[in-house]
């Protein structure tokens, strides 16, 4: 069996909250949310560094054509203050 990567968990993390109408994504759900999804549904355990790594080569392309995202844009919500978002545009 191949070992499952970083990057796998977390399309599967993103794709799954895009299917939930989650389309807005912040750092707390890479840093947290995402470190337990990746041991309790894959039992794979990864920090919340080696998560945010992949997280960041993601973004810098700009979109995520494994799961139909084509574009991912800087997110300013009011109502979280002090933390990150981006928005997940889809086809």
């Amino acid at each position: 069996m191949n070992k499952v990567t970083c990057k796998r968990i977390l399309l599967d993390f993103l794709n799954n909250q895009i299917i939930l109408g989650r389309k807005t994504i912040y750092s707390h759900l890479i840093e947290r949310d995402l470190v337990n999804y990746g041991n309790a549904y894959w039992g794979v355990k990864h920090n919340p560094s080696t998560y945010s790594r992949t997280w960041r080569k993601l973004k810098e392309k700009g979109s995520i054509p494994e799961i139909n995202v084509i574009k991912i844009i800087p997110h300013k919500d009011t109502t979280v203050r002090n933390e990150t978002a981006w928005k997940l545009i889809t086809a």
